[in-house]
């Protein structure tokens, strides 16, 4: 791997499961001077890298940049939009409806090994829950209107936002539809890319 990253300016990990890929490429891209780039979606991965990474990263003026997909861009983009001038906040509070996931097959093994575990920020710091998820309901805009959400849904925008945002809480719920379409979803390999891109 080493020898591959020669002559890289930066690195994108696709190599989920990132629980396994992230710190050993990340490591060895920092190492190297080249700046970090994937797309997990796995807050406790997310945290390792900045507990472990972030000061070397900083310490090179490299990029360390996890979660650069759909989960955690786009909310982190939207909060720092909504209130670019806000320093402090009592609490995040993100709401996702998503209608036909279609996952591949690193999001399928993310998803088990997900099971029962859920990266959360509570009382200012991030800790992991365990146990079955809870639910509850949601108001969305029209026209989705009120629905079940799976609560503290582990997305890394938990992780992400505090870093630039002085909040205790950042909590991420997730339509319980969304949750069922996944159980339901076709076999990774019987998707085709236009799709996936749909």
């Amino acid at each position: 791997m080493r020898v591959f990253l020669n002559g890289c300016d930066a690195v994108v990990n696709c190599a989920g499961p990132f629980e396994a890929t992230a710190i050993p490429i990340a490591s060895l891209a920092i190492a190297q001077g080249i700046s970090y780039f994937d797309f997990t979606t796995d807050a406790s991965v997310i945290n390792q890298l900045h507990d472990e990474l972030d000061g070397a990263a900083s310490a090179r003026q490299l990029v360390l940049a996890p979660a650069t997909g759909f989960y955690g861009t786009l909310a982190d983009l939207m909060v720092r939009a909504s209130a670019p001038d806000i320093e402090t906040a009592d609490e995040v509070f993100i709401a996702y409806s998503v209608k036909g996931w279609k996952p591949t097959v690193g999001s399928i093994t993310a998803l088990v090994q997900f099971a029962g575990r859920r990266g959360g920020r509570k009382d200012g710091r991030f800790e992991i829950a365990s146990g079955p998820p809870q639910f509850g309901a949601f108001r969305f805009p029209d026209p989705v209107g009120e629905v079940p959400v799976m609560l503290d849904y582990p997305a890394p925008e938990v992780v992400m936002i505090p870093r630039y945002l002085a909040t205790p809480s950042v909590r991420v719920v997730m339509t319980a539809s969304t949750i069922s379409e996944l159980r339901d979803a076709p076999p990774p390999e019987s998707v085709s890319d236009d799709e996936r891109a749909g």
